[in-house]
């Protein structure tokens, strides 16, 4: 795989890396309610040091979320047929943006999901409508398919994904 950045100077590639992953991790960060600013995020992730006043948890999740992108580069950079996606990656990352000690076993963290879930969504109607996810007995082969399809993008358009339906929620 050609990375955008391979051909940077290290110096000019750490430092793009760096904004990037600030960027990202405060706008992925800061639509979940985390109240550090762009600068509070590149201040706690350069320097290692807390924003005084701010909860805790927001510095915990700026960290973990900033782990996990730090994981995804190194995917990233793996490559090859070494580099394809894992189960085993995403449970890495999965635990790496989780904050917070879960000892409740309907939501395990570095595992797939064993319990129902849905979310609430707006309609075209201006109505509040439910969506339920597929049921956890399927999250293993759905993720094998997507992790199949992110690592082995199909040649033709008709090829791709499995896309959740009805079959999935009711079996």
């Amino acid at each position: 795989m050609s990375l955008f950045f391979a051909n940077l100077d290290p110096d000019v590639r750490a430092i793009l890396l760096a904004q990037i992953c600030n960027l990202w991790t405060h706008t992925s960060t800061a639509i979940e309610g985390n109240t550090l600013t762009l600068g509070d995020t590149a201040f706690l992730l350069e320097e290692g040091l807390t924003v005084g006043g701010k909860p805790l948890k927001d510095h915990q999740e700026v960290v973990g979320h900033a782990r996990a992108i730090d994981l995804l580069y190194d995917l990233l950079e793996r490559g090859g047929d070494a580099g394809a996606v894992t189960e085993e990656d995403l449970f890495i990352l999965h635990r790496a943006v989780q904050t917070e000690v879960v000892l409740d076993i309907y939501q395990p963290v570095g595992q797939w999901k064993n319990e129902q879930n849905f979310t609430s969504f707006v309609g075209t109607d201006n109505r509040q409508h439910w969506r339920e996810y597929p049921r956890p007995a399927n999250a293993p082969q759905l993720m094998q398919e997507w992790l199949e399809s992110l690592n082995f993008p199909p040649t033709e358009m008709d090829r791709g994904l499995t896309t959740p339906n009805d079959e999935w929620l009711s079996t």
